[in-house]
């Protein structure tokens, strides 16, 4: 009988040398996904940035007149804010002897600097009293001073104007309002809250001095100004401004 050669390997040895075992399949893993993005080219990049700059400069060159904007409306009261510049008093007065206005009302808060030197609570008085050295006669003249708050102060002047005018019985059929230039439209929006929509509401925006209307964006009054004026508007035209649903009752 023949004898295996010990050199020879057991047929388990050569087999399990022969048949390494498979490497195991890579495992995904669990919270993650590989996914193949399209990623714009530089001229894409290049587009998008020209169109977004345009868009830009279209909307910086048209937000102020937006704000900013004069209508007239067909009215029988002239109201004029009474924190508008003395210098602008004039063209209030010229606006009022040649239109067909019944009154003038002149609305303010209280004064808070130097109003223990003068003989005036607030800037309706102080304006009214302008208005008279302007030539205006005192028996055209309605002043409906505001009350001292800290928030709505436009709301709440011209809430002083509509019970002033129904305290002295004054039809109101339109009401033409001066105020300061970007302020306009605000002011018009929540005039017609205010007198609802029977009664004409028109604006005229007077034109700032602190600043280049056609460059506003260059100096930090009319920046800040417009960009705060314009947060302003869209929280009175989206949510009253923050009040209370019954304010307007």
């Amino acid at each position: 009988m023949t004898r295996p050669s010990s050199d020879q390997p057991d047929s388990d040895g050569a087999s399990d040398r022969a048949s390494p075992s498979p490497p195991s399949a890579e495992r995904s893993p669990r919270w993650l996904r590989r996914r193949v993005v399209w990623c714009p080219t530089w001229r894409t990049c290049l587009l998008i940035s020209v169109v977004l700059l345009f868009a830009a400069w279209g909307a910086a060159s048209s937000l102020h007149p937006f704000l900013a904007r004069s209508e007239r409306a067909s009215a029988n009261l002239l109201v004029v804010e009474g924190w508008v510049r003395e210098d602008d008093l004039g063209e209030v007065l010229k606006e009022f002897r040649s239109g067909s206005y019944e009154r003038l009302c002149v609305t303010g808060s209280p004064l808070t600097r130097g109003g223990r030197f003068l003989s005036f609570e607030t800037h309706a008085e102080l304006t009214a009293a302008c208005l008279l050295e302007e030539g205006a006669d005192r028996g055209e003249l309605l002043v409906a001073p505001g009350p001292d708050v800290q928030r709505h102060r436009t709301f709440a002047a011209l809430a002083a104007l509509k019970a002033k005018l129904e305290e002295e019985g004054v039809e109101v059929r339109g009401l033409n309002v001066y105020t300061s230039g970007i302020h306009a439209r605000r002011t018009q929006l929540v005039c017609e809250k205010l007198f609802g929509p029977d009664v004409a509401i028109g604006v005229f925006s007077l034109t700032p001095v602190s600043y280049d209307p056609e460059r506003w964006w260059a100096t930090s009054a009319g920046l800040k100004g417009v960009l705060m004026e314009t947060i302003a508007y869209a929280y009175e035209w989206l949510a009253d401004g923050g009040r209370p649903g019954d304010a307007l009752e």
